[in-house]
């Protein structure tokens, strides 16, 4: 039969008088219940009634995942090599979140990390301690600001890009279904700080979440530049995107692929990466270097490798945007591409690590 709810409980916090205390000073411990233990009691009580139970929570045995997205703002916080608890948490109450019943909550952000040397954009994600308190949390909500303690690492880590000193992350939050440009056209630049990007070297990051999906736009269009409604209009050839929460969701070629290698190659060498997940050329005179991407399926993607030596430039065939060219080099110079191809929804994104080292000869 199902049990009467006895919270709120109606009990005083008790004290032992000097008498009490001496009469059952030799009575057995399992006897006889003192103040301090009973106290004890009555504050777990009421610790598990308002943390895991009660009116403040209505666990579900079922819960649906609610994934929040914060954007790269704590990076824009962080003062050291690694964003700190305290600088994450700082970024969360700023902008605030809601609980709902029946909902566990996940929340991700974009965070700095200094791996091997190398500063990095990382995607992280965390569940949310209190996930049974209802309500708002954040700067000035119901349940006030949340500390660096209440967010537990889940263990994700997604490498966004590289971070260089100049770059500047600006979040958009959710956008709806709107196009990043147009939304931006739209804003209003008096209710922003962010308007006016400068042509000093900085590279301009824009996160949003837009259909649910978390996504970061760099900005390549002309600086310096005015945004907002009344500005200068940008359009969808001044943003590139970056980085999706719908990418990758898993490689699309099963299998090894074979590998090409040429040591002798002149003139024009084409590869094509339907076929080949690694390519090994070395130029023995001027040539050049065309690869066709993989076709990919939406929300797939695929890395490739590619190692050459000599005199080339590379130029790439198919429906990408961008052309990765480089000047000659001599036979002194070596230079190792790692990309990875993938399509956001059905539309094929291209992002290229170069790494360019003398050759020991």
């Amino acid at each position: 039969m199902p049990v009467n709810d006895p919270f709120p409980l109606d009990i005083s916090v008790k004290q032992d008088s000097w008498e009490k205390l001496q009469l059952l000073a030799n009575v057995d411990p399992s006897f006889k219940v003192i103040a301090e233990e009973f106290n004890t009691m009555l504050q777990a009580l009421n610790w598990l009634r308002e943390n895991i139970g009660g009116e403040a929570a209505t666990p579900s045995t079922t819960p649906a995942e609610e994934l929040i997205y914060f954007g790269a703002g704590a990076i824009a916080l962080t003062s050291g090599a690694n964003t700190q608890g305290t600088e994450l948490a700082a970024h969360i109450n700023t902008i605030g979140f809601t609980i709902t019943a029946g909902r566990s909550v996940m929340i991700s952000a974009y965070v700095k990390r200094t791996i091997n040397g190398q500063v990095k954009s990382v995607e992280k994600r965390y569940r949310f301690r209190k996930n049974n308190l209802e309500g708002t949390h954040g700067t000035g909500s119901t349940h006030g600001a949340i500390i660096y303690t209440d967010l537990i690492e889940n263990g994700y880590e997604r490498i966004i890009g590289t971070l260089n000193e100049n770059d500047q992350y600006i979040d958009l939050d959710d956008i709806g279904s709107a196009t990043i440009q147009a939304y931006i056209n739209a804003l209003d630049p008096e209710t922003v700080s962010w308007e006016n990007l400068a042509d000093d070297g900085t590279e301009y990051y824009f996160t949003c979440v837009r259909n649910g999906d978390s996504q970061t736009y760099k900005y390549t269009g002309n600086l310096p530049i005015i945004l907002g409604s009344g500005n200068t209009a940008v359009d969808g050839t001044d943003f590139d995107l970056v980085a999706s929460s719908s990418e990758p969701v898993n490689n699309t070629v099963p299998e090894e692929k074979l590998s090409f290698t040429n040591n002798n190659a002149s003139g024009a060498v084409t590869i094509d990466f339907n076929t080949y997940g690694h390519a090994d050329v070395n130029f023995t005179a001027n040539g050049s270097l065309t690869f066709t991407p993989p076709t990919l399926g939406d929300n797939r993607y695929d890395d490739v490798g590619l190692y050459v030596t000599g005199n080339f430039t590379i130029t790439e065939d198919g429906t990408l945007n961008v052309t990765n060219t480089v000047g000659e080099r001599d036979q002194t110079q070596r230079a190792f591409y790692a990309i990875r191809y993938w399509k956001a929804g059905s539309t094929l994104k291209f992002r290229c690590n170069i790494s360019n080292t003398p050759l020991t000869v």
